[in-house]
């Protein structure tokens, strides 16, 4: 009887813990990496071993710039018995790791052997960018480098820039103005590329240029692009740390911190020509145009920074969803504001 008893336990303990992964997984698809980590760490207190629990946690703490935290986890889920899309993003995750934590060659040996597994398009896909940006300093070392406290500039050849140390110091002055409001300590210098041939960038790393990554502190711009916006991208997920993104949150600080002396509140009206709520944009983010979008969620910053309550945007900008701002800001703020960009 007792031993009927036993294996009845072991059973149920056995179902509760997958059942217990599961949640971590729909945490983790959901963007809660807190809570990931959270949950997670809880479990693996009871079970070491348990590779999908393992990953999870080890991404998501890459996902909140934990890198030295993440790198043991994301070790453990690179074994054989390891399914290949695993291994796959473990690959991954762990080159942005090294990377961040100076280990070079480690990283592209990790961003190659994922490019390798070729295991899933997605995984495959996410390595090989990280790849081709880790490259770029090599495929730029014959730029010209201008160096400030905060960002290392490379500048390539043909820029026409008439003043190009004023260009780069104007920069700076944006991270050290905006970094005020984020206090935010990226584990190193910005590395800022500015392209004069922005098709050549293109060919090169596969998207259009104008963008940074956090995991990188690294931009890639235009020359011609605001002083504050990809900046403000780096030091909003350093200082800030986002547990859940949205597009129109996460495009709309950017836009808001651009330093530009734009009337925003009526480029996004201009904008909302279908009379949309915000709680539309927030469900439609991820479809909706950059020129609908970014005005859209640029003048909401602005509109929420009147409130003169860093604290209380702080919070939005950590969980980045229309709950949180209902939450934050109540009903009467967020009907305000939707007047105030409807025709």
């Amino acid at each position: 009887m007792r031993i009927a008893t036993t294996v009845i336990c072991l059973i149920l303990a056995a179902v509760g813990y997958g059942q217990d992964a599961d949640e971590i997984e729909r945490l983790f698809n959901n963007g809660d990496f807190e809570a990931v980590v959270e949950k997670g760490t809880r479990l693996l207190e009871a079970d070491t071993d348990e590779l999908i629990v393992c990953h999870l946690v080890g991404r998501a703490l890459t996902e909140l710039k934990q890198f030295e935290q993440a790198k043991p986890l994301l070790k453990k889920t690179t074994v054989k018995s390891a399914p290949g899309w695993m291994k796959s993003w473990s690959f991954g995750y762990l080159g942005i790791c090294n990377y961040a934590t100076g280990n070079l060659k480690e990283s592209e040996s990790n961003f190659k052997k994922a490019v390798k597994l070729n295991a899933t398009k997605n995984s495959t896909k996410f390595a090989a960018r990280r790849l081709k940006l880790l490259q770029l300093p090599e495929y730029a070392k014959y730029w010209e480098t201008i160096e400030t406290d905060n960002i290392r500039f490379y500048v390539q050849p043909g820029h026409q820039i008439a003043d190009l140390k004023k260009y780069c110091s104007e920069r700076n002055a944006a991270f050290i103005e905006n970094n005020h409001f984020f206090n935010a300590a990226p584990y190193k210098k910005i590395d800022f590329f500015v392209w004069s041939n922005p098709e050549e960038g293109k060919k090169i790393l596969g998207e259009e240029i104008g963008f940074a990554n956090s995991d990188f502190c690294m931009i890639n711009a235009k020359i011609n692009q605001t002083k504050g916006h990809e900046i403000t991208h780096i030091l909003c997920d350093y200082g800030i740390k986002p547990n859940k993104k949205n597009r129109l949150i996460n495009e709309g600080v950017a836009v808001a911190f651009d330093l530009t002396n734009r009337n925003r509140v009526e480029l996004a009206k201009s904008a909302n020509q279908k009379n949309m709520k915000i709680k539309d944009f927030f469900n439609e983010s991820s479809r909706l145009p950059e020129d609908i979008i970014y005005p859209v969620g640029g003048a909401l910053i602005e509109y929420l920074r009147t409130k003169n309550d860093n604290e209380r945007l702080k919070r939005l900008l950590k969980e980045q969803t229309y709950e949180a701002l209902l939450e934050t800001y109540g009903i009467e703020i967020i009907e305000e504001f939707e007047r105030k960009i409807m025709f």
